[in-house]
């Protein structure tokens, strides 16, 4: 619900009323939720303007960047997944905590204009040690991310929030390109949430240009590569090379649509996708494609797409042809 819906409910409510819900809302509310807000001071102060402790202090830069570096570096020694001399067993129960402090530290003292650059650069790597967790076991949990209580979507937006402030707008398009695409993904993420999320910071034309100028280079390298006679490494586990160059090839694809979409160019979009995605089933790329349409919520473009697909003979499947005539359905009543 958002703010003037709440007010437009509660406006109604009797004092009664309002007392008896702020009680309830407040006992549900966790403790960190009160203590980090300051809620027990707007109650007592309801006039004051709210309190916000943590800016009070900017955390140390260098202390922050000792912690971080022997954090990861452990983290990837297994230091946090095994008995070990190196880090205590009360401390390794209570990673997802120091990383969360971590999280919240380095952007506070990304405030201060000087120590953005290195905020941002060991805040990516905590994000890239954390989506190598979710392939590889560091830590005793089911998803680093939902431990630690940051999405990957919100950890992923405030690296790149840092570094547009301080990155040159190609390497920023290129490594934001390549820190999305480049590392795993958890269980809830998908890369559309990623390409979402970066494209937002793509707050110019020329941004959006440049990303799809890079895009095109870095399909235009991935397809010429062929994949390696020898044997997958171990690393790998049961994804092969090829598969890998595969999936890079369809979501620069994919990232080259948010880029068009995001430029108002819907049909150069369709155009784009269709063009790089790669993948011998055109009704599985059919569905990826319509799927994105939806997404932003253009009906016209997606039934345009729909109707082309089907005179082209691809046979769409129930799924879509259901959503095809929701669609119709739809498009005179936001006439």
């Amino acid at each position: 619900m958002k703010v003037a819906e709440l007010n437009k409910t509660i406006g109604a409510y009797t004092t009664e009323q309002l007392r008896r819900l702020l009680v309830e809302m407040y006992k549900a509310m966790p403790k960190r939720v009160k203590e980090d807000h300051g809620i027990d001071d707007m109650i007592c102060s309801p006039a004051s303007k709210r309190n916000n402790r943590k800016s009070e202090v900017v955390p140390d830069i260098e202390a922050l960047a000792s912690e971080t570096e022997r954090f990861v570096s452990n983290a990837y020694d297994d230091c946090y997944s095994s008995p070990n001399p190196v880090v205590p067993r009360r401390e390794r129960s209570q990673w997802r905590f120091t990383v969360l402090r971590l999280f919240k530290n380095l952007n506070h003292a990304a405030t201060m204009e000087a120590s953005v650059a290195k905020a941002a650069e060991l805040l990516e790597k905590l994000y890239v040690m954390l989506c190598y967790s979710c392939r590889y076991t560091l830590f005793n949990a089911y998803d680093s991310f939902q431990s630690v209580g940051v999405s990957q979507e919100d950890f992923f937006r405030a690296v790149l929030r840092h570094k547009r402030h301080q990155e040159n707008p190609r390497d920023f398009v290129r490594n934001s390109i390549e820190l999305a695409l480049k590392h795993e993904l958890n269980r809830y993420t998908l890369y559309d949430d990623l390409f979402e999320a970066m494209v937002a910071f793509l707050d110019t034309p020329d941004l959006k240009q440049i990303a799809i100028a890079t895009c095109d280079e870095m399909w235009s390298r991935a397809s010429t590569e062929k994949a390696s006679p020898r044997s997958v490494s171990k690393s790998f586990e049961d994804r092969s090379l090829e598969y890998e160059r595969r999936e890079l090839l369809q979501n620069l694809a994919r990232l080259g649509f948010f880029c068009h979409m995001a430029l108002c160019e819907y049909e150069e979009a369709v155009e784009y996708f269709q063009k790089h995605y790669v993948l011998e089933e055109p009704e599985i790329a059919l569905y990826v494609l319509l799927h994105m349409i939806d997404r932003h919520q253009q009906w016209d473009l997606w039934t345009k797409t729909y109707e082309q697909a089907v005179r082209s003979k691809i046979r769409p499947r129930s799924e879509l042809r259901t959503r095809y005539h929701e669609i119709q359905e739809l498009a005179p009543a936001s006439a």
